[in-house]
């Protein structure tokens, strides 16, 4: 037995060490761009829009907030205000347009058009009327013709599948003929756009289901998506891969409107795309079109995930190297920081063969692991039987952290032996004394819904209550591991509502928590 479990741990040794190695050198590096100015959005509401965009041709970032619009000089690193918009509400989506020379705005249902000049002179150019037909639809900018095209989106109590041009002769939006259309995709909105104009294409990540095959809702809002490509010399849909991670898709409107994104660099035939996890933090993720592959690019930085909403990835050909704005939610200034990273690819010969590779085996490391699992389990058992139990670990036996507090269940201090949290912020302290109060009762969760009326009770956004609550519950764990890291288990256990599965439910972990009167 001995001799077995030597064998399978140095198994386990070279597998591992052997993949260490070949991820010896980085593919990629992941950093800040220093702003000396940097863009602060001020008296910011949760439900008001945030749009962004790139200017290919003169490398330049562009932030729409409220009538604001700031661009960012990227060579001088400079935010500055280019002009402010005296545009309707709901006219709130915009992307710079080469063709015209100038910025393209209309209507979050399509609808009215109008045009910032290069000489920031703006007129209606269309004469259509306001449709509010396509909410949450994604739209693209053709660069070579400046024509402008939105697909899917909510509107007349329908969620679409169609694709709708802007005819700049007739000033009104037209339904495109689509061939095959067993091949559409599902009615949805928010789905991301990629345009690859020189190839005359574009990509989209969006649901993955068929338009034939399931009308959507909230859970295939959230799952089931896929790559697909449309091609617009020929005006048909295909589905290219499909994925594995969630996509920002929702029934409901968003208040991040950029699904566009120019992220595709064109020699290495990749692009990037914001996925993010049950928790809402945004990773990014890259598509390698010729091997079909997609792959997290955590793997290689885990600096790429954030919990800041990422606002816009673009590729820039002047600087060979991706530029990501994200979003830093300051809650209790009620504003927004606009912070600005840059992702280089290193070696591009390694990362695209790291990129067309199928996932490694480490079947070989899971039997070894198995093997070695066992012979422990028949160790544990025949030592149990003989009377002794001396390999077996017992929690109550094992220091706890401790939570000492006030009988009306008001918190006093976190301890694990002589190691003690000296302060907790506020939105983690008040997520604390409510878990606490189930400590006595067993199996006893605390819901979801408690959790975010206890923190937010009258915030107006249920995406930042839930964004709040995940991040506030994640923290909380982060100061218990900082006391005692525990490698397989966590200090918050979480648990599916047994009367609705979308809910989910907490309750400290009894076997490393204690609480003292």
């Amino acid at each position: 037995m001995q001799r077995l479990f030597i064998i399978s741990l140095t198994l386990i040794i070279f597998i591992l060490s052997e993949n260490l190695l070949a991820q010896d050198e980085p593919l990629i590096r992941i950093s800040d761009v220093t702003i000396e100015n940097p863009l602060w959005l001020p008296d910011a509401k949760w439900d008001e829009f945030i749009n962004a965009s790139y200017d290919h041709t003169k490398n330049e970032l562009f932030v729409l907030f409220k009538s604001q619009l700031f661009r960012l000089d990227v060579a001088q690193s400079m935010w500055e205000e280019y002009a402010n918009i005296d545009l309707p509400e709901d006219v709130r989506q915009f992307d710079y347009s080469p063709y015209h020379h100038g910025f393209l705005f209309w209507d979050r249902g399509v609808g009215r058009v109008f045009l910032l000049d290069s000489l920031k002179q703006m007129k209606r150019i269309d004469n259509s009327f306001n449709h509010k037909n396509q909410f949450g639809h994604s739209p693209w900018i053709d660069h070579r013709t400046g024509e402008l095209f939105a697909f899917g989106g909510y509107g007349l109590f329908t969620i679409k599948s169609i694709i709708t041009r802007f005819n700049s002769a007739s000033g009104e939006w037209e339904e495109q003929p689509v061939l095959s259309p067993n091949t559409i995709p599902a009615p949805q909105t928010n789905a991301s756009i990629i345009p690859d104009f020189p190839n005359g294409r574009i990509y989209m990540v969006g649901l993955q289901h068929y338009a034939t095959e399931v009308i959507p809702n909230n859970r295939h809002m959230n799952n089931d998506r896929a790559i697909w490509e449309f091609n617009l010399m020929t005006n048909t849909w295909t589905q290219l891969s499909t994925l594995v991670s969630k996509v920002k898709i929702t029934p409901n409107m968003t208040s991040w409107l950029s699904n566009t994104y120019l992220s595709l660099n064109p020699r290495l035939n990749l692009f990037l795309l914001v996925s993010n996890d049950d928790i809402q933090r945004d990773f990014i993720e890259a598509y390698h079109i010729p091997s079909n592959k997609v792959k997290n690019l955590i793997e290689l930085d885990p600096n790429l995930k954030t919990t800041h909403p990422i606002l816009y990835i673009a590729w820039s050909e002047t600087d060979q190297v991706f530029y990501v704005l994200a979003a830093n939610i300051m809650d209790s200034q009620r504003a927004i920081h606009v912070g600005l990273k840059k992702i280089e690819i290193l070696n591009e010969d390694d990362f695209i063969t790291w990129m067309s590779e199928s996932e490694r085996d480490y079947s070989l490391m899971i039997s070894g692991i198995l093997i070695i699992t066992v012979i422990f389990g028949l160790f544990r058992i025949r030592k149990t039987r003989n009377g002794t139990s001396t390999n077996v670990e017992n929690s109550d036996s094992n220091e706890k952290i401790c939570i000492k507090c006030t009988g009306d269940g008001s918190f006093l201090s976190v301890s694990y032996g002589d190691k003690y949290i000296s302060e907790i912020p506020v939105m983690e302290q008040k997520l604390l004394e409510l878990l606490m109060r189930n400590m006595d009762l067993p199996n006893k969760f605390t819901a979801s819904d408690d959790v975010d009326m206890h923190l937010l009770p009258d915030h107006p956004s249920t995406d930042y209550i839930r964004r709040n609550r995940n991040l506030t519950l994640e923290r909380l764990e982060a100061l218990f591991q900082s006391l005692n890291t525990l490698e397989n288990n966590k200090y918050i256990i979480r648990s599916v509502n047994q009367f609705d599965k979308r809910k989910s439910e907490y309750r400290l972990n009894d076997e490393y928590i204690k609480v003292e009167l």
